[in-house]
């Protein structure tokens, strides 16, 4: 049997493994727009090259790995999907932002502390707000109105009033890639406007795990809610939920990531009565229906 400490080590030896072969590519200076694209292409024959070196190095020194080449091959195209795409822009924008005067500034840029708490770090006149982490590495962007300063979903959860498809479609990918950036399942469920948009409740996701969400469970059995009727107490308002949502965010750990439902999800979509969404790490969506049967979708 595979030890947490066998899997933990070869995890960190894979990303160092990434990480060396992403740095040594963007040392190439980036003078224009142009060169951006040029560069991820580089990186892409880079990240091949670097693919079996590291099934190699690893399978060679962890023998016992729960990893198969499948499963390296899937998280190494997920990291450049997910993570360089992300830093090549980073490292362009700042690149330009200290060499042209005339670069209008990207958008505004909160950070995510420890503690989970939200900070404001630099304000721009653009419709998108980027999240970095304490390290200044980017989690993702997202449209106006999902940040602000002060924020603090690991602990308190987060409702938002959504105004349209587009900035639903926003803030689920934010909280996909947030997840990611967290390594916790974050969950939440989605509720009936009959104005708007339909709104999203994120609940706390601090005691949560790679492979559980026990603060949905919390919240639906905290004594304020009408299951039965789909009616769920937010502050001082009672909603009306029309599905509930989670995150599968375990990339780095072997078998997980996968958009699949557990029997405890389609345990616990039973109980709540509303279809469930998958949001895998992986980039699949599953979708949970009441009775229990289920679909995925493949990106």
């Amino acid at each position: 049997m595979k030890t947490s400490i066998e899997l933990q080590q070869a995890n960190i030896q894979l990303r160092t493994i990434l990480r060396g072969t992403i740095k040594r590519s963007l040392n190439n200076s980036l003078e224009n727009q142009r060169e951006v694209d040029l560069t991820r292409k580089k990186l892409k024959g880079s990240l091949r090259a670097a693919h079996s070196h590291a099934l190699f190095q690893i399978q060679t020194t962890y023998k016992n790995l729960f990893y198969s080449k499948r499963d390296l091959s899937n998280y190494i195209s997920s990291y450049f999907t997910n993570t360089v795409d992300k830093e090549i822009q980073w490292f362009f924008n700042n690149k330009t932002k200290k060499n042209q005067s005339s670069v209008s500034k990207p958008e505004d840029d909160y950070r995510l502390n420890k503690d989970g708490s939200i900070e404001l770090i630099k304000t721009t006149n653009d419709n998108f707000d980027r999240l970095l982490d304490s390290e200044s590495v980017q989690i993702g962007t997202v449209n106006k109105g999902f940040l602000s300063d002060g924020l603090n979903i690991r602990n308190k959860g987060l409702y938002l009033d959504v105004l349209n498809k587009k900035d639903f479609h926003s803030y689920i990918n934010l909280i996909s890639d947030l997840s990611i950036a967290v390594d916790k399942e974050i969950g939440g469920f989605i509720f009936d406007d009959y104005k708007n948009f339909d709104n999203i409740y994120i609940t706390p996701y601090k005691e949560n795990k790679f492979n559980s969400a026990p603060s949905l469970v919390s919240f639906i059995n905290n004594g304020k809610n009408f299951i039965n009727r789909n009616i769920y107490k937010i502050g001082y308002n009672f909603e009306r939920a029309n599905s509930w949502f989670h995150t599968h965010p375990g990339i780095i750990h072997a078998g997980y990531g996968n958009a699949r439902p557990s029997q405890g999800d389609i345990n616990f979509t039973k109980k709540v009565g509303v279809p469930g969404v998958i949001l895998g790490g992986w980039n699949d969506l599953g979708f949970i229906r009441k009775n229990g049967k289920y679909d995925i979708w493949k990106n």
